[in-house]
Parts: structure tokens; C-alpha cells; sequence
């Protein structure tokens, strides 16, 4: 869901490989949309960040504040959050209905990346596994 209408590029995208995505326009702060995506019948609710963001402690804030949202509306749903900040992982247990029990989850990126470098120290050849693994790579038959 998005505030803006998608762009070619990501329409693009969702006809080529998602049949099943339906985008949105709308805001997760507005009751009456979170209404009309069903939110309350999801199973879960993804809340990515924005990688490209100047400011990684105000893209995390705003996305506090959408978990906030939608846990005011549908206080049973799972969320999955991403964070780009560790330390902003501690303003989520200020939300009453955030249940890490209930399947609530966070995905912090910094988390992620010091945790490839510090796998990549105890296990030689982590990094070559991982890089192997995440690589697209197409041959010529």
C-alpha cells in the first residue's frame, strides 16, 4: 500500500511475477483502508523499509508508527518489521499488542550484515556460500 499510484516500472514487475499481488493506493495510518485491504483477515503484515532512505532512524520511526497502526486496528495480526537500526529494535516493546510469542517479528538490516561478517570470521568460505547462493547467474546453452 503506498500513498502514490505504482510506476511503470513496478507494474511492470507485479504483471511479469507476483499474478497474485494487488497494489494498493492508500495509507496503513487511515483506518478506512487498512479496512478495505483486509487486514484484519491477513495472516501476517510485512512492513519493509526503504534501503535508499537518507535518514535510517526517521525510515524506522515511520515504520514503528505503521506497526503502530495496524496493531491498534487488528491487535491479533502478525507483523513483520524491518528495521534499519539495531537499536530502534526496543521502541517495539512500547507497543502493548507487539507479541514476539504471537509470531511478531523484526528483521534489522545493520543486525543482518554484522552477523554475515561475524559468521564469515568463524567459518572460512561462509561469504563465498553466501554470495554463491544469492548470485544470479545465466549460461549460455
Amino acid at each position: 500500500m503506498c500513498r502514490k499510484p505504482p510506476d511503470l516500472e513496478l507494474e511492470g514487475l507485479f504483471k511479469r511475477h507476483f499474478t497474485t499481488v494487488e497494489f494498493f493506493q492508500g495509507t496503513i495510518m487511515n483506518p478506512i483502508d487498512l479496512q478495505r485491504v483486509k487486514v484484519h483477515e491477513a495472516d501476517a503484515c510485512l512492513v519493509l523499509a526503504n534501503k535508499y532512505c537518507q535518514d535510517p532512524d526517521a525510515e524506522d520511526a515511520a515504520n514503528i508508527m505503521r506497526v503502530i497502526s495496524i496493531k491498534n486496528y487488528s491487535d491479533d495480526i502478525r507483523v513483520i518489521i524491518q528495521l534499519m537500526q539495531y537499536h530502534n529494535k526496543a521502541y517495539l516493546l512500547n507497543i502493548p499488542s507487539w507479541d514476539w510469542k504471537q509470531g511478531d517479528d523484526v528483521i534489522c538490516l545493520a543486525e543482518l550484515k554484522l552477523g554475515f561478517i561475524a559468521q564469515s570470521c568463524l567459518a572460512p568460505g561462509f561469504s563465498t556460500m553466501m554470495a554463491n547462493l544469492f548470485a544470479m547467474r545465466s549460461f549460455k546453452t
